[in-house]
């Protein structure tokens, strides 16, 4: 067995992972970087460990910046047809506090296109009245016109290095215990 981007933390097996709760750390500092004070967290509350680490990276970007964690700006989807999310009673919460959010981290792909389309319906301009950050992979960025930053996970590259890992222990020449490996994310600006 070969865990790819998220694992069983209590199975004893090889696995290629993105450090997720780094990528989360920095995709807040980015915020944090452009004045942003409230970042809102939207997330679907996985217990799988590539979302916790998202949440603890979020909560250690926001402690290492001062900033107070605020549980009522980490929202989750409202579940449509066919299981498609949608953001838009998160969003227009996070907005109607009195102190409104000013950016949004995405946990991932999913959470950014509901984003975007909460954002549109809600007439919300991305970036010119929230900013947004999300981990999003690239195989269809560009045809996303609004601009955002994104966190870039190396799927090419977790997948070429867990079917080494396979074959390695396929061929007997893995070593005994087994192997983690974890790949940074990459920060991609939102005018790249």
């Amino acid at each position: 067995i070969v865990f790819v981007d998220r694992y069983c933390p209590n199975v004893n097996a090889d696995r290629v992972t993105t450090d997720n709760l780094g990528g989360a750390k920095r995709a807040v500092q980015y915020l944090v970087d452009r004045g942003h004070r409230r970042i809102a967290f939207f997330t679907d509350f996985a217990t799988m460990t590539s979302a916790q680490d998202r949440l603890a990276g979020y909560k250690a970007g926001l402690e290492e910046a001062g900033i107070p964690y605020d549980e009522s700006i980490v929202c989750g989807p409202q579940i449509a047809r066919y299981g498609w999310w949608r953001l838009d009673f998160a969003l227009e919460h996070c907005l109607g506090l009195p102190e409104p959010i000013t950016a949004v981290f995405c946990m991932n792909d999913t959470s950014v296109l509901a984003t975007l389309e909460a954002a549109e319906r809600l007439q919300v301009s991305i970036p010119g009245d929230l900013d947004m950050i999300g981990f999003f992979d690239d195989r269809f960025a560009h045809d996303i016109r609004t601009r955002f930053a994104r966190m870039k996970q190396s799927t090419l590259q977790m997948g070429q290095l867990a079917a080494q890992l396979l074959m390695d222990r396929i061929d007997g020449k893995a070593p005994a215990g087994p192997q983690h490996i974890m790949l940074p994310a990459e920060l991609v600006a939102e005018d790249s």
